[in-house]
């Protein structure tokens, strides 16, 4: 039974329930989200750090929290000003919200302000959090370490075994093993499918080993392969006699050639002992092989020998115990790894990405109510889950034991995706469990979104017709093909060549006449894909030089290179197509996921680095000139050979570039070498030149930052080998390999690349592509139960049975979803290539156009033989003609020759005389996080400001002569930290002499003082500063205690804006103030004011702020008079910092008093220039007051807005 899904309305979607939102291509998943997101907050209770939203990459995170964020404010000011959101949609939900709108926009504030904080992760993130948080129901430890990539792990475990194998098997045993997998690296590759997340719980299913010992069939094959030997021995003339003379024999297939290599090849064979393979010409001696080459008129009196039945039995036996030694091993190898895995992990306190969803699941075992399941519910009875087409079983079964059916009121639980968007299997997403998460016992309702956002409307039909008119395109009936409707009309939407409308998608047919095919044989794979690559790149040069002229336009504006893009399967492929499009004179850029560690640039450089390193061997040295980079040809390297002077030079050359390494770093070296052996000119002048060049630029960049951290040459070189090594891993995305190029060029890119963007027009050149099936992997087969969707893992290299079928019925259909999501990029046209090729019928998209006839076959075939042109070209025929003039088919039959001669194409935009561009754009006011130093001295706004107080005035030195330790006490940063610490860590009624001298002796060595020199001058200032009045009611710190201070209070509060002209107009009738502004280079800007106020006591009722200074104004106490302060202050803008520490004061006082009133509240504030004080003199000397004026702070206050953090 299977839910009738029901059009999505995101307004109608009830907030409860479990709920599942299958989407197209275009459709709006993410824009659906936010929605939703806006009316949970409106329509409900919830707030909205307890809406869950999870997505499976960062940048989706991030465009997610980016979108509600601008929600988010659209409809704030909306409820404030009246503005309507530009969205017709929104703006329609907004006039018909409720009449409670201040509650409502208190609470969109509160949401847009923790908007950074609210739980919009990865499912890795989402994991790991909860984890964390609910620490003691998960049972996790507290002191684990997180690790992006355990690969390393895994092949040390693997190595450790195949070590345990070599050393403990027999010789036999250890050359089956070498045969097979020939290290532990080629072991790793094979088992490391099997110990995937939702597959290293499963215990694969190995056919042969059944009740199967391969020991004994072991003993076996050695007494059978003895039993062949004393045969031979003993009957080898009669052997030779029927195999060279018997008439009964095909002479041609037992030629005296054929038998003669035979009889060497079985000699060798028999001397040695049972080897991992057969040997050449073995099946001649099988009693199969003998019957079948028996001439017809003898087929009922065959040659006979007993040892040809031997032979037989032999081979046979062979083949079983070779497939369940082959089995065995692996199972094996994957149990030991797994255990030592773990256990590492374990002992070393180690968390991969994966761990955090196995350790989740295993947490959440039970019901969906347990103990950790209902705090995680609490915690997020709602969850919005997107893209959940690339989710796996074990992710799917967190979410179920989390939320169970979701039917509780509270609950509602939301997942979106698109089934036929699944393409990332080869990581690990599994579209059986999105299909078995929409059956109709795992949700409550199923919603269809079927408008498309993206593509014209021509475009739409067209791949309606293609994908709608097949009873299952998609193989499987759980994932439907529901035809769908362009939400976007007119002519912006097509493409116009030479005043007309292109047809939206077109079929170029590569016929046999073209690649000089005259029989009925397909076309070989190479031979198409070379022929397809140059069409496709003469008919862009065409597209581009006709838009160059103005004839191709998109909507009203030219066609640009880069509105074109060529999706490709692989980077093989692209690099094809870029060529090609080189030979017409189109420039292009490449724009891959692959690791820039698994190019051709981080093999040579390894090569390079290799040379430098181990510059005293000639070998390595000529390895690193033999690279394309370096340039040296044949002749001269080997010329190096004869010349030792030569070969010393070059040498000497290398030794110098170590040595620069060693000393000043790797990027000072290679930006050296660089330019010495002449790289850079060398690389761009090779084809791809630009390529090749930003791949090495990207590596030398990656190494830099590895050497920084381990300053160690061969440290450097050991990691540089490793990622080369395991570039085949998926790396971070700092890996993946960068744009050559930000130019206005043709773009290359995997279909894997694509998923998720758009571009006008699309070529579609290989989707008829298809592995050669030889070539697959039939080592492990990773399928599902066709009935329970369940997953299954078979080892062995069987070729035939269920589960080679239905893991080859797997590939097909995954093939079926990256052709859609190829035929779903473009904007306004697609181009599609196709032809009676070899393998083309084996594809998904040849499943989609051909496949399904084959009456009474359960798995896919396709109806057209590959081969069969015609009968191709009648089917494409048919559905021009169905397609209402949205489709076109074009026939190629001539493949044109790169254009050499011919004007370079190029955009517009380089070909446009130099000139300033205007700026039309409203400036943006930038977000900063500022300080008062930030804004007097552009420095970073995280440290307190007293770092600063040296490097204001200089590192004074001491007079000559001073004696009065508190003026000999050193100035600059590192004194004024010092004596901050000394009074944050002193309580001030009970700092007696003892107490200072106490503190102050383990403070002072931190900043570099020597207490036995310097420990009298500190003890003299904190003591003075503690005992002197500070004003004519006799305040002294001496009288604060700890419950009526905060030393050190860190700050932020919001500035909506900071208008340098509005902050002067403010200050205008307050010298003291104004003047602070002077010559200061303000800019507007917006954010948050961040701060550290020394101190904040209170003394009867009212609140002071204070601030140490150590100044060193003059070694006299007569300097630290009023006069010298106000100087002080003025030059060094005090008042500013007075200002900005007055508004944070006041906006605390305002959230944390009731009744609050500046002028009955705020004491004032005291700069306490510690040098000069001392108690005989008071408040006369050292001790600077002031209290901004009511008005001023409110002013400000206002000015800025009215929302405080700390």
């Amino acid at each position: 039974m299977t839910l009738c899904p029901d059009k999505f309305d995101v307004l109608k979607l009830p907030l409860n329930g479990v709920h599942c939102i299958e989407a197209s291509a275009g459709t709006g998943k993410t824009y659906s989200i936010v929605f939703l997101f806006l009316r949970l907050l409106m329509e409900t209770e919830l707030k909205a750090n307890q809406i869950l939203v999870v997505t499976y990459t960062n940048a989706a995170t991030e465009e997610i929290r980016g979108r509600i964020r601008e929600r988010l404010a659209e409809v704030i000011r909306f409820l404030e000003d009246g503005t309507e959101p530009q969205d017709a949609l929104l703006s329609g939900f907004c006039k018909n919200l409720p009449a409670k709108k201040e509650a409502i926009l208190l609470k969109l504030r509160q949401a847009l302000s923790g908007i950074n904080e609210a739980p919009i992760w990865t499912i890795h993130s989402f994991c790991r959090r909860v984890l964390e948080e609910f620490a003691f129901e998960s049972g996790i430890a507290f002191d684990v370490e997180f690790v992006e990539d355990d690969s390393e792990l895994w092949l040390e475990a693997v190595a450790d075994f195949w070590r345990k194998k070599m050393a403990e098997g027999s010789a036999e045993e250890i050359a089956w093993i070498m045969a097979k997998f020939h290290g532990p690296e080629r072991l790793w590759e094979k088992i490391r499918f099997l110990v995937r997340p939702d597959l290293i719980d499963l215990k694969p299913f190995a056919p042969l080993l059944l009740g199967l010992k391969v020991e004994g069939c072991f003993d076996r094959l050695v007494k059978k392969f003895l039993e062949m030997r004393e045969l031979w021995k003993a009957s080898k003339s009669d052997i030779l006699e029927i195999l060279m003379e018997d008439n009964r024999l095909n002479r041609r297939s037992y030629s005296k050639k054929v038998v003669e290599k035979g009889v060497k090849s079985m000699e060798a064979f028999l001397q040695g002992y049972p080897a991992p393979v057969l040997p050449d010409y073995f099946e001649l001696f099988t009693r199969s092989k003998i019957l079948e080459k028996t001439r017809a008129g003898y087929r009922n009196d065959p040659p006979e020998h007993r040892f040809f039945d031997l032979c037989e039995d032999y081979g046979r036996l062979f083949e079983k115990v070779s497939e369940a030694f082959y089995q065995k091993l692996l199972l094996d190898a994957r149990d030991f790894a797994v255990e030592r895995v773990r256990r590492r992990k374990t002992d070393e306190g180690l968390f991969s990405f994966d761990d955090l969803l196995t350790e989740l699941d295993r947490a959440l075992a039970g019901s969906s109510e347990s103990r950790l399941a209902e705090a995680i519910r609490s915690r997020y009875p709602v969850a919005l889950i997107d893209e959940f087409q690339d989710t796996d079983s074990v992710q799917y079964r967190i979410f179920r034991k989390i939320y169970g059916s979701g039917r509780s009121k509270r609950s509602f639980v939301c997942v979106i995706g698109d089934p036929k968007q699944a393409i990332y299997g080869f990581r690990g997403a599994d579209v059986f469990a999105y299909m078995r998460a929409r059956r109709p016992e795992n949700v409550d309702s199923l919603w269809t979104m079927d408008t498309n956002w993206r593509s014209g409307e021509n475009l739409v039909r067209a791949i309606n017709e293609i994908f709608g008119s097949h009873h299952v395109p998609f193989v499987y009936e759980d994932i439907p093909y529901y035809r769908i409707k362009s939400g976007l009309q007119g002519a912006d939407t097509e493409l116009i060549v030479d005043g007309r409308a292109s047809t939206a998608f077109c079929i170029r047919f590569l016929s046999r006449r073209a690649v000089g095919l005259d029989d009925k044989r397909p076309i070989p794979k190479g031979e198409a894909e070379r022929s397809i690559a140059r069409d496709c790149a003469a008919s862009i040069a065409d597209l581009l030089r006709l838009a160059s002229r103005g004839k191709v336009l998109l909507g009203e504006r030219k066609l640009e290179p880069s509105d074109i893009a060529v999706l490709v399967p692989n980077h093989r492929l692209g690099s094809m197509i870029q060529e090609a499009l080189r030979e017409f004179n189109v420039s292009s850029v490449t724009v891959s996921r692959d690791s820039v560690f698994d190019s051709e640039e981080a093999a040579e450089l390894a090569l390079i680095l290799d040379g430098v390193v181990n510059c005293g061997d000639s070998r390595r040295v000529r390895a690193a000139l033999a690279t394309e980079m370096m340039g040296r040809t044949a002749g001269e390297i080997a010329g190096l050979n004869c010349d030792d002077d030569k070969m010393g030079q070059v040498q000497s050359r290398f030794v110098e570039y170590l040595q620069l390494w060693q000393r000043s770093g790797f990027l000072v070296f290679f930006m050296d070498f660089l330019r010495k052996e002449d790289l850079v000119r060398r690389l761009a002048g090779m084809p791809a030149g630009e390529r090749r060049l930003t791949n090495l630029l990207h590596l030398s960049e990656l190494i830099h930052r590895i050497d920084t951290k381990h300053r160690s040459v061969d440290l450097t070189m050991r990691w540089f080998r490793e990622k080369i090594r395991l570039a085949s891993e998926n790396g971070g995305e700092e890996e993946q390999l960068r744009l050559e190029s930000d130019e206005n060029l043709v773009q290359i890119l995997t279909v894997h690349k694509s998923k998720g963007l758009e571009f006008p027009v699309v070529f579609c050149p290989f989707l008829w592509w298809e592995m050669d099936p030889s070539r697959a992997n039939r080592d492990v087969r990773i399928y599902h139960d066709p009935d329970e969707l369940d997953l299954r893992v078979e080892i062995g290299t069987a070729s035939s049975g269920k589960g080679v079928e239905l893991a080859q019925k797997e590939r097909l259909a995954e093939s079926v979803r990256l052709a859609y999501v190829a035929l779903t990029r473009a904007r306004s046209k697609c181009v599609m290539y196709w032809g009676p090729i070899r393998y083309s019928s084996m594809s998904g998209m040849g499943w989609v156009l051909f496949g399904g006839a084959v009456a009474g076959s359960e798995y896919p075939g396709c109806a057209v033989d590959e081969a069969d042109e015609e009968g191709m070209l009648e089917l494409f025929r048919k559905l021009v003609d169905n397609s209402d003039g949205t489709v076109k088919l074009e026939i190629i039959n001539e493949i044109r020759s790169g254009d050499e001669g011919a004007e370079k194409v190029e955009s517009d935009s380089r070909r446009a005389p130099l000139a300033a561009r205007s700026y039309t754009r409203k400036a943006e006011i930038p977000w900063l996080v500022s300080s008062y130093s930030g804004l007097v001295y552009e420095t970073e706004p995280e440290l307190p400001d007293f770092w600063l107080e040296g490097s204001l005035v200089g590192e004074e030195k001491v007079e000559e002569g001073v004696v009065d330790p508190v003026f000999a006490f050193p100035s600059g940063s590192r004194a004024g930290s010092c004596i901050h610490e000394i009074f944050q860590n002193i309580d001030f009624p009970n700092a007696d002499d003892g107490e200072i001298s106490k503190v102050a002796r383990e403070v002072l060595p931190r900043y570099g003082f020597d207490p036995e020199v310097w420990l009298e001058g500190a003890r003299l200032m904190v003591r003075n500063t503690l005992d002197t009045k500070l004003n004519p009611e006799g305040i002294k710190l001496r009288q604060i205690g700890k419950n009526n201070r905060i030393s050190e209070m860190e700050f932020y509060f919001r500035l909506d804006k900071l208008w340098p002209d509005d902050l002067r107009r403010i200050l205008e009738p307050y010298p003291f103030y104004r003047e602070s502004l002077d010559g200061l280079g303000l800019e507007p800007f917006r954010g948050l004011m961040h701060g550290y106020i020394d101190l904040i006591f209170r003394w009867e009722d009212l609140y002071y702020i204070v601030d140490y200074k150590t100044n060193h104004l003059g070694s006299g106490q007569e300097y630290y008079e009023r006069t010298f302060l106000e100087k002080a202050m003025i030059t060094h803008r005090y008042p500013l910092q007075i200002l900005i520490y007055t508004v944070a004061l006041h906006r605390y006082l305002k959230v944390c008093l009731k009744n609050y009133n500046y002028d009955k509240h705020v004491g004032g504030v005291f700069y306490l220039f510690c040098r000069g004080m001392k108690p005989e003199t008071g408040e006369n000397y050292g001790v600077f007051y002031e209290k901004p004026s009511g008005e001023l702070v409110e002013a400000l206050d206002k000015s800025f807005s009215n929302l405080f953090v700390c």
